[in-house]
């Protein structure tokens, strides 16, 4: 990817290939920003490309019981 196509990553309809909708990377970056993840590109031009995406960890849920629940 060039440094235009990196700072470009996930804007809405933008895409380099000719029947891309320009969606796909958009909803991916908009699903990692609401789970407080982030995102991080490495690039070489006709080389390849690393994305790397971190979330943060998740804390251990409490189980919920109702009050006639068999369980205590």
């Amino acid at each position: 990817m060039t440094s235009d196509q990196i700072n470009r990553f996930g804007e809405p309809y933008f895409s380099t290939k000719e029947k891309g909708t320009g969606l796909g990377a958009m909803v991916a970056v908009k699903l990692i920003e609401t789970m407080k993840g982030t995102w991080h590109i490495e690039s070489e031009v006709h080389k390849g490309t690393t994305i790397t995406v971190t979330f943060p960890e998740a804390r251990k849920a409490e189980p919920k019981l109702d009050s006639g629940s068999k369980f205590s």
